[in-house]
């Protein structure tokens, strides 16, 4: 789902800013803050699961446990970066609505020149695309916003993940070299085979991106 879809989600995509009342975007600003805190929390449980599972891993007594374990720490991972997206949509969400709510309390400070015109007659989701890239931080440039009217904005695309096979093998790889280091008392050793399979996991992204 791109921005543009999601905000037409939200508001409905016949909807102009002038048919939504103010209150109704400070609402869905408060709803998304919230859905914010509980990815949040699912991300903090599944990396704890992630790194329970690594040291299961290291503990495993033969290598098809440990591989088992592995493909857990992956699947793990992957949910983790499918929240991180989740995060990255709904702070975006988050801002155009904050965006909006300014339009709203500001637009009014232009009803004699032509952008308030044009602002009211937009479609909802065609003007959160214009606000969301005339967002400087937390605050609406209304004169950036003015340039942009007849911009068109693109969507954000999501890469799906893929499946590395080799990844998994390495991962409890990086197990085995932990459980070594346990069983030769070198706590140092199972650290830097925890960060390995973080290095891992992280290549196994970037070449899941690149294909």
């Amino acid at each position: 789902m791109n921005l543009l879809e999601g905000i037409a989600g939200l508001f409905g995509r016949q909807k102009t800013i002038d048919q939504i009342p103010v209150e109704e975007l400070k609402r869905e600003r408060v709803t998304l803050e919230q859905k914010e805190s509980r990815v949040k929390r699912e991300v903090g449980t599944l990396e704890s699961r992630k790194n329970e599972l690594f040291m299961k891993g290291k503990d495993a007594a033969s290598s098809r446990d440990r591989l088992d374990f592995a493909r857990q720490v992956k699947d793990a991972d992957t949910e983790i970066r499918g929240k991180d997206r989740d995060l990255a949509m709904i702070r975006n969400f988050t801002r155009v609505v904050k965006g909006l709510i300014q339009v709203k309390e500001r637009v009014a400070l232009f009803q004699d020149v032509k952008v308030a015109t044009i602002i009211s007659r937009l479609p909802v989701q065609q003007l959160a695309n214009y606000v969301d890239r005339a967002m400087v931080g937390e605050r609406l440039e209304m004169e950036k916003l003015a340039t942009l009217l007849n911009a068109v904005e693109g969507g954000m695309d999501m890469n799906t993940e893929a499946v590395d096979d080799a990844s998994v093998v390495a991962i409890a790889a990086a197990m085995e070299e932990a459980r070594a280091a346990d069983e030769a008392g070198r706590p140092e050793g199972v650290s830097a085979a925890a960060d390995k399979v973080d290095q891992i996991l992280a290549r196994s992204q970037d070449s899941a991106r690149e294909t």
